[in-house]
């Protein structure tokens, strides 16, 4: 198996990332099963470690998969301690300490890195469920910033983004808008959302004569890059101005998720039960959600999100929906981290910022339909159309 070696944009925390092992206060081998492909499934079927065959065949079982996938295998992580059975009671994985990094299934030599494919660069990044890259996002304000290094990745866990200069349009204006550090966050999402219900329309209208689908939504874009660089754009969000009364709805919705949704982690549960609490407590919420940190922070794990995951125009319902989960995202970790900062009567320091955000992310990558069961929670509260997410952005 040869891996990919390759210069890729990544974002700076990348090349100071190291897996902290035994040391990080969570492990990646823990509460879920594992995807294993094809190949990786029959390297450990017929390894011949005496040691390891044992704990191979508790852990290994057949997927779903049909020949040649990548979900053709899985290990199942359960147990009393819902670990993999892999897993030495040092913190380390058995097969990687004898068989090197090579024999681990794709996921696991993988994670938590993401690699994707865009007009012909690759783009690394991390996801903020590992600890290590949460605090990574947390304490360091210039986490995000751009740069290139010689990364590896596995070939078939490179996600290709389609390839067609329009996507790459959108792509760029979108993560243009998103980590522009000159607008609050709230306004940056308040733009993407405008930007998307464009876009829709565009990819929804009837065609005018001679005018092809790529033409229109072209238009979009450079309409929209014309009033962002005129500052016309900049214009419509001076007038936002936030709905109390559905803010207060939003923040009654949300507090409702914990008994509505079969939540994985218990650290999670646990943060989200003080959460509410908090927010339970009469304490005056203004100062919690003022807090500048909070969305200095967000910014950087929105745009990184973002720049590892994000393809505008790849086939989807909506590209308003893809927005709406961002926004999903922002809204969600406010109100969890002010929830929390008013349970402990003061802001949330560095260690707790990044505890939250691990644990939260790590309940959406195990639950991927944890992020849009919120989404419809919300909507029944009247978050349905882009400009009802206009009306409570705004901090």
């Amino acid at each position: 198996m040869q891996n990919l070696h390759a210069d890729m944009l990544v974002p700076a925390y990348l090349s100071r990332f190291s897996c902290l092992g035994p040391a990080c206060p969570d492990t990646c081998c823990y509460g879920w099963n594992i995807a294993v492909e094809h190949d990786s499934y029959q390297r450990l079927k017929n390894l011949p470690d005496r040691e390891l065959k044992p704990l191979i065949a508790q852990a290994l079982k057949r997927g779903q998969g049909k020949s040649g996938s990548a979900d053709f295998g899985f290990l199942a992580v359960g147990g009393a301690d819902g670990r993999c059975p892999l897993f030495s009671n040092d913190g380390l994985c058995r097969l990687h300490a004898r068989c090197g990094e090579a024999m681990l299934p794709a996921v696991c030599a993988t994670y938590p890195r993401t690699t994707i494919e865009a007009a012909g660069q690759y783009v690394q990044t991390a996801s903020p469920s590992c600890p290590e890259v949460a605090r990574l996002l947390v304490e360091d304000a210039g986490a995000v910033e751009l740069t290139i290094m010689p990364c590896i990745a596995r070939p078939h866990m490179v996600n290709a983004l389609p390839g067609n200069a329009l996507n790459e349009n959108a792509r760029v204006l979108y993560l243009g808008v998103l980590g522009s550090q000159d607008i609050p966050l709230w306004q940056r999402l308040g733009l993407l959302l405008l930007i998307a219900e464009a876009i829709d329309a565009a990819r929804l209208a009837p065609l005018a004569a001679g005018v092809t689908r790529e033409v229109g939504i072209q238009r979009v874009l450079d309409e929209w890059q014309h009033l962002l660089a005129s500052g016309d754009a900049m214009q419509a969000v001076a007038l936002w101005q936030r709905d109390d009364d559905l803010h207060l709805q939003l923040l009654a919705a949300l507090s409702r998720l914990r008994t509505r949704w079969a939540l994985t982690r218990r650290r999670y549960c646990e943060l989200v039960d003080e959460a509410a609490a908090g927010w339970d407590s009469g304490v005056p919420a203004a100062s919690a959600l003022a807090d500048e940190q909070m969305d200095e922070v967000l910014a950087r794990v929105l745009y990184n999100h973002a720049l590892g995951s994000y393809a505008p125009l790849a086939p989807e319902p909506s590209l308003v929906a893809n927005t709406v989960l961002l926004c999903t995202q922002y809204l969600s970790l406010r109100f969890w981290w002010a929830g929390l900062a008013l349970a402990r009567g003061r802001a949330l320091v560095a260690p707790e910022q990044a505890e939250l955000l691990a644990n939260y992310y790590r309940e959406v990558m195990h639950n991927p339909a944890y992020l849009t069961g919120c989404v419809r929670v919300l909507e029944e509260v009247g978050f349905a159309k882009p400009e009802h997410w206009l009306r409570v952005l705004p901090a």
